[in-house]
């Protein structure tokens, strides 16, 4: 018997069909449990050092290859990335796509972080190990740029972060991209030689 043919002859049947189908179908869509930004981890994991006032050459030396003997130790990494930077290292692991175990992984990776115990004195604080998931990638990104002096730019970004975190559903406003303050003294040489002072 052809579709059409029983469609017909029970219209009955046919229409509650319809009708569960099109209640179940509104039941599921009101009851499955819905993110507009779900936290999907992206099997990487970042490593930050702060080493301040180190060139780019010490960092490289004195840090970054130090934690990547031990990372290269971890199972299930596929690549190690690195950045040494003045003041700063970055090491990127991709976790292989393959890993049973993520949580594993990442642990591992602490650990080996933790066996590096010889770094330079100038590093203050311990390597900082983050998973990166979506809830930890920036969904929004302003740039300010300008004419303006340095401290009007500081001011104007201190007030744009201040509005920011009044949105409701603002988990969190960051501010990077800062230089440290320096001072220039330049000194009165005519008036050093008065003093005496050279």
């Amino acid at each position: 018997m052809k579709l059409v043919e029983f469609s017909v002859k029970h219209s009955l049947f046919v229409n509650l069909l319809s009708v569960f189908l099109i209640v179940a179908g509104l039941f599921s869509v009101f009851s499955l449990r819905r993110e507009a930004f779900p936290d999907v981890s992206f099997d990487i994991v970042n490593i930050m050092t702060i080493y301040k006032g180190a060139s780019a050459e010490e960092v490289e030396k004195l840090v970054t290859t130090k934690l990547e003997k031990e990372l290269k130790e971890v199972d299930d990494i596929e690549n190690i990335y690195s950045t040494s930077g003045e003041g700063s290292s970055m090491i990127t692991l991709e976790i292989s796509l393959d890993t049973k175990d993520k949580k594993k992984v990442v642990n591992d990776i602490q650990k080996a972080v933790d066996r590096v115990t010889n770094l330079p004195d100038g590093v203050d604080e311990r390597p900082i190990v983050t998973e990166i998931t979506s809830g930890k990638i920036a969904v929004i990104k302003v740039a300010l740029s300008g004419d303006l002096s340095e401290y009007r730019l500081r001011e104007l970004t201190d007030a744009i972060k201040d509005r920011f975190e009044d949105i409701e559903g603002v988990a969190s406003v960051k501010r990077t991209g800062w230089r440290d303050e320096e001072y220039w003294v330049e000194p009165d040489l005519a008036k050093m030689k008065d003093y005496h002072v050279s």
